[in-house]
């Protein structure tokens, strides 16, 4: 039997022939009780009134299910993974019990970001806490010009987001871009902020993942001062040496405080 795609019109043949609704993602399949045993239908979604109704056969259904199911799993595994790495971010900051981590780990979910992605932008509240697992971001913020300036480029496993904004619920002046498509493990302020409330050894933890962004901001800012402009190149190429792939020049340029053409400049004398 050839297996085609037809319209599903219920002017044509009567609606009890197909399960009624959509079927909101492909694991979920609709069979009609009037058709050969041997086939079942997915219901697709249009972005207008008629439904295109696929017949495929229970062996490619199964197949489809499978699919689904490796996902699911895959999924879950990635979350296990990551909160095993949230747990050690942890273990080297402060001391938690096992019914402390078991309540902790609760409230944190997969986030997937596409490449050019604002994650957060300039005067919104920081309303979310992540750990980049894959993938790169850069923080900046743009002057009232228009002129666009790169002050960190976050890559896994580091914290994402504005910690000022963040701990003191203030608007950002930064805003974050991912530069590629990624995933983080990400959890929302109120419920991170409950989590501190009732753990108060969750307060160390925070507050020295705030004094190493303070650092880390201020070693950037001696280095923009004390370092030429080569120096300050070969820095990050040690600090981050694929940089120059995942990151298109204009913004390293901005993050090492150049202009591109001096960037281009130093590139040619290094090569």
């Amino acid at each position: 039997m050839q297996m085609r795609p037809m319209w599903n019109y219920p002017a044509r043949k009567s609606p009890a022939s197909y399960t009624e609704g959509l079927a909101p993602n492909p694991c979920r399949a609709y069979t009609s009780l009037e058709e050969s045993p041997e086939y079942t239908r997915i219901a697709c979604p249009r972005p207008f009134h008629r439904r295109l109704v696929i017949p495929i056969h229970f062996d490619a259904r199964t197949r489809l299910i499978q699919k689904c199911h490796i996902y699911m799993h895959t999924k879950q595994q990635r979350l296990n993974n990551a909160l095993e790495l949230l747990r050690k971010s942890f273990d080297l900051r402060t001391t938690l019990s096992e019914d402390t981590w078991v309540a902790v780990r609760q409230p944190w979910r997969l986030q997937s970001v596409r490449r050019g992605e604002i994650l957060t932008q300039m005067g919104d509240i920081e309303g979310s806490f992540s750990i980049v697992l894959d993938g790169v971001q850069r923080l900046y913020f743009t002057t009232p010009s228009g002129d666009e300036h790169t002050v960190a480029f976050v890559y896994p496993p580091d914290f994402s987001g504005v910690p000022d904004s963040l701990f003191l619920q203030q608007p950002s002046n930064y805003a974050i871009e991912a530069l590629s498509d990624g995933e983080m493990l990400t959890t929302d302020y109120d419920s991170l902020s409950n989590l501190m409330d009732r753990h108060r050894e969750l307060e160390n933890w925070a507050w020295q993942l705030f004094a190493n962004a303070l650092s880390g901001r201020m070693k950037r800012e001696r280095e923009h001062l004390s370092l030429t402009a080569q120096q300050r190149y070969d820095r990050l190429l040690s600090e981050s040496p694929n940089i120059l792939q995942l990151s298109p020049l204009r913004h390293i340029a901005s993050y090492l405080g150049m202009s591109p053409e001096t960037l281009s400049r130093v590139r040619a004398s290094t090569s």
